[in-house]
């Protein structure tokens, strides 16, 4: 089994069979004895025969009674402890409605709309804070205390018709005041059905700031249904608020609060109502952070315990069927076991029958815990190594032919490398700076893969290895590490057919109104070492030699030569009877001693 890393986009071959790794799992299984999985599976079941008898033995007697009185001790406990959830969201809520109200009575905005009398500015400010707070009634009001607008559609004229409201005389102060009749003046006598005295409209908090010395803002929080919803739904609890200085009259609750029930202040008691048990708790929330807890109105919340109860004795019931229970859970159990066995072999064989047919597809491993669920994991890891030799293989593909790629995974190119005759082409977009200063580094990366996309395909049908990437060239080796005995003409032919696929690229560019690319490719013929670079650990598939610097010099050279394709002298050597080229040059290139005589190349012979 091999491994596959790019480093500088080149290849990385590592040579450590993982698949033998994933044997592993397989023999720590076949390594445990026959017996001592019996052995094991035995006792697993005599342990869950025998521990649910003794437990039911044990548990009949006194248990019902134990646990009806814990669960309902429990339930008296959380419905005391509500008081502390409700308090602390009553206390951030109007900690926040401060804030907020100041802020909106310093804003410039809602100051120069009042200046201006601005009513389309106004309803624009109300509308910002509802989507803020959409549960909050906001209104604001002129100097006299005229209602000017408000954010919810109000019957409210007069601040003055909030009677318990008191407002500031001077700007950055916040006065507040309960109102128990909502945000509005109350209209009517409280709605009575039956025995149960409820209230019109819920009881509401109201906040209230100058701003400046002249008009007033009002905000408004209804301590309503909603409001109760929200705070009783995380703890499962139902919520209501009452007057008790009117006769119990109930002020606002949650849906489904049993209205029948009755409380005292700061005591849990339990209290049947509407055909159900309650645990009931009464107690004084403060309303304001700033006032004295003067109970002006009651919390109460409550819990059914009527279920939790009910439970309790069907469970004592059941109890009295312990060996009939016992010995049907053995049964159960047994045959679960067998059924875990039966599918854990079918999905094995499935397995199996899916790897005869390069089907990759893991086994689903039974949930056990046991030996059967670590089969089915050590069943996967051996399918994940086949899946990564097969992947791969598929991988080298877009890279390389498959000689080339079924060469590298045979594991004959060693560490150090071959002297092989190879043909080394380099191919470098010109101006491509100046060309990507224009665009973004989205549009950079994309025309480079439209670009590479296009040569690479070209480059592949001709027998060639991608080396590297650098920048925005290419180095192509023809050659290595399997030579074909045409590596030389196969190179010219995709430097050609290169050419063409460029043109074809550059048309479409131009009809998307985008500046076409100009390239330079450079070719030569010589002998190079060909093999892994690196350690035994992590090595690269490279090429290395004078033929390598001279192919990359004659790249360079193309744009002083005035040919966009030139080819050294040995290459043409190897071509000369299948392509048409001339001699336009004999170059010294940089640290070689001997010149070098260009070619450059017009075209290839189309038989050859």
């Amino acid at each position: 089994m091999f491994g596959l890393v790019l480093i500088d986009r080149g290849f990385v071959v590592l040579d450590e069979p993982s698949a033998l790794s994933h044997s592993r799992a397989m023999n720590r299984i076949s390594d445990r004895p026959e017996h001592q999985f019996r052995k094991n599976m035995r006792s697993r079941l005599l342990m869950l025969v025998a521990l649910p008898l003794l437990v039911t033995i044990a548990s009949v007697v006194g248990l019902e009674r134990v646990l009806e009185r814990q669960l309902i001790n429990d339930a008296m406990r959380h419905v005391m402890e509500t008081r502390d959830v409700l308090q602390s969201e009553l206390d951030e809520h109007v900690r926040t409605l401060k804030v907020e109200i100041l802020g909106l009575a310093q804003s410039s905005i809602l100051k120069e709309a009042l200046q201006k009398g601005d009513m389309q500015a106004l309803q624009s400010v109300l509308k910002a804070f509802s989507e803020s707070y959409p549960e909050i009634d906001l209104i604001i009001a002129n100097r006299d205390g005229k209602v000017l607008s408000s954010n919810h559609k109000l019957e409210l004229k007069a601040v003055s018709d909030l009677e318990t409201l008191h407002v500031p005389d001077l700007s950055g102060e916040v006065t507040n005041a309960l109102s128990m009749h909502g945000c509005e003046r109350a209209k009517g006598q409280p709605m009575v059905n039956s025995d149960v005295r409820e209230a019109t409209q819920p009881p509401a908090r109201v906040l209230a700031a100058r701003v400046g010395e002249g008009a007033i803002v009002i905000a408004c929080e209804r301590l309503d249904r909603d409001f109760l919803e929200r705070v009783g739904k995380p703890l499962q609890m139902k919520l209501a608020l009452v007057d008790e200085a009117h006769e119990h009259l109930l002020l606002a609750h949650s849906q489904d609060f049993p209205v029948h029930v009755r409380g005292r202040r700061e005591e849990s008691l339990l209290s049947e109502a509407d055909g159900d048990l309650w645990a009931v708790a009464e107690f004084c929330p403060r309303l304001f952070t700033d006032t004295k807890d003067d109970c002006v109105i009651d919390a109460i919340s409550a819990m059914s315990v009527l279920k939790l109860r009910n439970t309790v004795r069907k469970d004592f019931l059941l109890l009295l069927l312990p060996l009939l229970l016992v010995g049907g859970f053995a049964l159960l159990w047994g045959g679960r076991l067998a059924y875990t066995l039966n599918e854990t072999l079918d999905r094995l064989l499935a397995g199996f029958r899916r790897l005869e047919t390069h089907n990759f597809e893991p086994i689903e491993p039974m949930r056990t815990g046991n030996e059967l669920e670590e089969i089915g994991h050590g069943f996967n890891h051996a399918v994940e190594g086949l899946k990564e030799r097969n992947h791969l293989r598929t991988t080298f593909g877009k890279y390389m032919t498959e000689s080339v790629a079924a060469h590298l995974l045979s594991n004959q190119v060693k560490l150090g490398g071959d002297s092989l005759q190879v043909t080394v082409l380099f191919s470098d977009i010109r101006g491509f700076t100046s060309m990507s200063e224009k665009m973004d580094a989205q549009q950079v990366v994309s025309r480079l893969n439209e670009y590479f996309t296009r040569m690479v395909d070209v480059v592949m049908e001709h027998g060639g290895v991608v080396d590297k990437y650098i920048g925005d060239a290419l180095m192509v080796i023809f050659g290595a590490p399997v030579p074909s005995g045409d590596d030389a003409l196969n190179a010219v032919k995709a430097a050609v057919d290169m050419r063409k696929a460029l043109a074809e690229l550059n048309a479409e560019l131009i009809e998307r109104g985008e500046l076409p690319i100009r390239t330079g490719i450079g070719l030569h013929t010589g002998e190079v070492v060909a093999g892994n670079i690196g350690s035994e650990r992590r090595m690269e598939y490279t090429v290395i030699g004078d033929a390598v610097n001279l192919a990359s010099r004659l790249e360079g050279c193309t744009k002083e030569l005035g040919s966009d394709l030139v080819i050294s002298e040995s290459t043409y050597r190897a071509v000369q009877a299948h392509v048409q080229a001339r001699l336009i040059d004999t170059i010294q290139v940089k640290g070689r001693d001997q010149a070098v005589r260009v070619y450059a190349l017009d075209s290839v012979d189309s038989s050859s």
